[in-house]
């Protein structure tokens, strides 16, 4: 239900409107009932609509909002997509624009900072330069200062500034060398574009009559240039946000985005958003006295809609690891509840600062409680760790002995056979690689002699191992890629098997990572250099450190995003039942002002930063539906008196209390270290029964509730499992299948294995890019055709879909990209005059059901998943089922009477809509020919057999290869498979 404030700003639409809409407000809501007014009432269609946002992760949200209240297909851009999508417009071709990622860009700099030595002229580590210098591009850009723009810039330290030039130069080079942009690189082209050419705005402004921008406190000044540019020409523009929110001063955005956007639409209304309908009343009264303080309009204060009193509590703490004990207990209080509850509580754990979090993950861990960051770092997991060990030998194989000890300990041998190896290599003095080359593959040679008796198997398997090792230097020697060695490691260690018999997915989806790293980066580099990739690896190690996002889970996947620790500004967008604020000091609120290392005349001022640092501590109590602790050590860990926050004052109503009496997480510690110690003497003797018993006894201190066991089979078996159900041999069997799946089977067990079950990720295909990009056009088309809009406009849109989802993976070079995009362009306006002249010769209608779907085969336990493209009726109301095709290769009516793929959408049809279609076809959309054939009931019978035999083959287990020249040929794992035909 609207209130009357929304409804007004939902129906407005014949001036620019501005939204000013606090915490709590229905924000979203307003966004998806106006885009719902515009297509419903007002007859506007979906891509008609300009959305934009400022995450990825809140345009997928908007988006998927939009199409469950609307039924309709929605998009929703960040500018960065926009900007890029328009590119590819203006020029009608892809030109392989390739987006650095921030890590690409600063491992750049990182090199070029050695290079230059200014790392030691400027006593600063090579990366904090990097990441400064970066920061400062970043900033300017955002300014909508460009290079050529330079000399308006004043920077506080002349040398800087040179420093500044020639690293801002030498990094545009490189940009241009590639043929790559960063992020920032499109909105400066897109606004270069648009101010140069009026008519290239009009033209994006008659695809886009409608704009409505999202979270637009957040827009940088350029951005702002590039919205009032737009809108210019129609006025239908909608921005929401609240200034109060505007958190991101550090990327160039700023609070007087909505005073900029009164004075360019003199005509403009304002609306506030007051009715806050989130937050217990406590929460709201210091919310408003916080509003109070930082704008003087009074109709931003909120209105509360929600009777609960709520609470808002000092917690006073001894000192910072009190603060932490509270929260330990805290989560483990909120994990109890939300085991035995139906209703379920959400806990919101707020930081000012990343090292906070970090500190809080390194007490929590010694009470067993493990907060795993959401963004992972694989390079940091033991199993990617010792992948990249053999990288280093093959890189530097006399420099490499640590490399080569670490291998050798992880082997299932006695752990003195590496210790007297590396004795070995010293007796003949000489470094550990040359003694393994001369004779380490040999178990009878002479430095094995002496424990070669008594250990020969261990021996032999280490010789071996070392084979290997030496097989995989002189293979890379040969000029083989990273991604090929590394699949041919990952082959012989049987990663992918041992992590099967683990039934560990998160193991498999981290090698699944590496790989897709690996491919990414040997792309934009174009080099196969290990230890050029060495380094990159190690800068994005160093920088993920700054990466937190995290979810506590006590080792286990429970109570996904109930439980939740997170900075301020990872926080923003997001609401808990309850929010615990670590260190409401003045050390933290607010944050000390410092000045920025690169400051110049665009920086951020001490002012703005106080302003900045209050909205935060705003940001961070809004998040709250009924209470908020706000914690206040005394002490910090130095022992040194730490002063309140002076932001507590502001919010008056606080109610002060100690730390309440915890259960003794000191005699836990004691316990663990003594348990601790136990384990390594049981170890060290092989004594692993005992070691076993030690475990439970660990298990039993690691949280003060037993029913976390039930927790952890609920969860993590639920969600682990790769095969769906476990059936009484202790076999695991699949349920739901698709066609491709049972086609690659019966092609290649083995290949089907390596797919569908481990799940190995092939390097990205052409032909499957060009596929998505055509098929997204042809579904978001078909809205236009329905609506009768004539054929010059429905080119125009088309033509501007190509461009807006074009997918560049797999390409093999820039002028195959462009081939391919030409052939698109032609594919899409054949389309457009085809689909034409079927409505108008034939009586077409589309029907649409363009959705995923679901269906029982049989009356086996078994599902068949698959997706149907469209489905169409004709006057006489005949059903008719099309499935486009992009391939080269085409099948003759008579080649699909029996076709699997076919008869699965016309079981599908009559399981969802009661009927089977009068005709199935495929739609070759690059030769604009229709292959079709009539449905014949009898032959639906046969087709169900069929796809039930080949089910029940998958289902046998038995994943032998089936090897021939022309499946090897082009297969994705014939550098991993013992069985190809090389």
């Amino acid at each position: 239900m609207l209130t009357s404030t929304q409804r007004e700003a939902v129906e407005e639409i014949s001036k620019p409107l501005c939204v000013k809409a606090g915490p709590g407000t229905g924000k979203t809501m307003l966004l998806v009932e106006k885009i719902a007014h515009l297509i419903e009432k007002k007859n506007i269609l979906p891509i008609q609509i300009l959305t934009l946002t400022f995450t990825q992760k809140a345009a997928k949200e908007l988006s998927e909002r939009v199409e469950k209240r609307t039924g309709n297909i929605f998009m929703t851009y960040t500018f960065h997509s926009f900007a890029l999508s328009i590119l590819q417009t203006i020029s009608r071709e892809p030109e392989s624009i390739v987006v650095l990622k921030d890590v690409d860009s600063i491992h750049f700099l990182v090199q070029k900072i050695k290079e230059y030595g200014y790392d030691e002229e400027l006593k600063k580590d090579a990366l904090f330069l990097a990441k400064e210098f970066y920061k400062t591009i970043n900033s300017l850009k955002d300014q909508g200062i460009s290079k050529q723009n330079l000399a308006l810039v004043e920077f506080n330290q002349m040398h800087m500034r040179q420093h500044f030039i020639q690293l801002y130069t030498d990094y545009e080079k490189y940009k241009r060398k590639k043929n790559v942009c960063d992020f920032h690189d499109l909105e400066q082209k897109l606004y270069t574009y648009i101010m140069k050419k009026d008519e290239i705005a009009q033209k994006i402004a008659k695809i886009y009559p409608y704009i409505i921008v999202d979270e637009f406190q957040d827009t940088s000044p350029l951005q702002c240039k590039i919205l009032e540019k737009l809108a210019q020409f129609n006025k239908h523009i909608t921005v929401v946000g609240d200034e109060k929110q505007s958190i991101y001063g550090f990327r160039g955005t700023h609070t007087n985005s909505f005073e900029t956007f009164q004075e360019t639409f003199s005509n403009s209304k304002t609306l506030f958003l007051k009715e806050q309908f989130r937050s217990s009343l406590q929460v709201i009264k210091a919310n408003n006295l916080l509003i109070s303080q930082m704008v003087n309009e009074e109709e931003q204060l909120l209105l509360p809609q929600n009777s609960n009193k709520g609470e808002i509590s000092k917690i006073v703490c001894r000192d910072e690891q009190e603060q932490y004990q509270h929260i330990v207990s805290k989560i483990q209080e909120f994990i109890e509840h939300n085991t035995s509850s139906t209703n379920k509580k959400t806990l919101g754990v707020v930081a000012r600062t990343h090292s906070q979090l970090k500190e809080l993950v390194l007490y929590a861990q010694q009470f067993g409680v493990e907060i795993s960051y959401g963004q992972e770092d694989i390079f940091h997991t033991p199993s990617i760790e010792k992948l990249l060990n053999y990288l280093h030998i093959i890189s530097n194989p006399k420099q490499s002995e640590k490399y080569i000890f670490s291998v050798f300990e992880q082997l299932e041998i006695p752990q003195f056979i590496p210790q007297f190896i590396l004795h070995q290599a010293r007796m003949f003095e000489t470094d550990i690689y040359t003694f393994l080359k001369r004779y380490g593959a040999n178990p009878k040679s002479k430095p094995f002699s002496e424990i070669y008796e008594q250990y020969e198997k261990d021996v032999e398997f280490i010789c071996f191992k070392i084979e290997k090792l030496l097989s995989y230097i002189q293979e890379f020697e040969s000029h083989r890629k990273i991604r090929k060695i590394m699949l041919q490691i990952m082959q012989d260690e049987e990663i992918y098997e041992k992590a099967l018999t683990r039934n560990d997915a998160k193991l498999i989806s981290n090698y699944n990572s590496l790989l897709q790293f690996i491919s990414e980066y040997e792309k934009l580099s174009n080099s196969s250099n290990i230890t050029d990739f060495l380094s990159y690896i190690q800068t994005a190690k160093d920088l993920h450190h700054n990466i937190v996002d995290s979810k506590i889970s006590l080792n286990i996947t429970n109570a996904q995003n109930l439980i939740s620790a997170m900075t301020v500004h990872q926080a923003k967008g997001k609401e808990f039942d309850e929010v615990c604020i670590l260190q409401c000091t003045n050390k933290y609120f607010p944050l000390p002002f410092r000045d920025e290392f690169l400051k110049h005349s665009y920086s951020i001022t001490k002012e703005q930063s106080n302003e900045e640092e209050l909205r935060l501590f705003f940001v961070a109590i809004s998040r709250a539906k009924e209470r908020v602790e706000l914690l206040v050590p005394e002490f910090n860990s130095k022992g040194t008196p730490l002063q309140e926050s002076p932001y507590l004052e502001l919010i008056k109503s606080v109610t002060t209390k100690s730390i309440p009496k915890q259960h003794d997480l000191t005699r836990q510690t004691n316990v663990s270290k003594e348990l601790l110690t136990k384990m390594i003497f049981a170890l060290q003797r092989d004594d692993f029964s005992y070691a076993k018993k030690i475990l439970k006894e660990f298990e039993l201190i690691a949280t003060s509730s037993k029913d976390l066991r039930h927790y952890e089979e609920e969860y993590v078996n639920k969600n682990n499992q790769i095969f769906q159900r476990k059936e009484e041999d202790g076999s695991y069997k699949k349920r739901v299948f698709s066609v491709s799946q049972i086609k690659t089977y019966q092609q290649c067990p083995k290949k089907y294995y390596y797919s569908y079950i481990c799940r190995i990720p092939s390097e990205p295909k052409h032909f499957f890019s060009f596929g998505t990009s055509v098929h997204q056009v042809f579904e978001l088309l078909m809205p236009m055709f329905d609506k009768e809009l004539p054929k010059e406009e429905i080119m125009l849109y088309a033509l501007h879909l190509l461009s807006m989802h074009w997918r560049s993976l797999g390409y093999e070079s820039v002028n195959q990209e462009k081939e391919y995009f030409k052939k698109g362009l032609q594919a899409v306006e054949d389309f457009v005059e085809k689909e034409l002249e079927r409505r108008k010769n034939l009586g077409i209608l589309h029907q649409g059901l363009e959705e995923e779907f679901r269906i029982k085969l049989g009356s086996e336990e078994f599902e068949m998943l698959g997706y149907i493209d469209r489905v169409d009726k004709d006057k006489n109301g005949n059903i008719h089922i099309i499935d486009y095709k992009t391939s080269k290769s085409m099948a003759y009516n008579s080649q699909l009477q029996e076709d699997l793929q076919l008869y699965t959408y016309a079981l599908a049809y009559k399981q969802l809509k009661g009927e089977y279609p009068k005709t199935m076809a495929l739609w070759y959309v690059i030769h604009n020919r229709i292959a079709q054939v009539e449905f014949k009931e009898d032959v639906v019978h046969k087709v169900q057999q069929k796809l039930i035999e080949g089910i029940q083959a998958i289902n046998s287990n038995n994943f032998e290869a089936s090897p021939s020249y022309f499946n090897c040929t082009y297969c994705d794992f014939k550098d991993i498979c013992k069985d190809s035909l090389k």
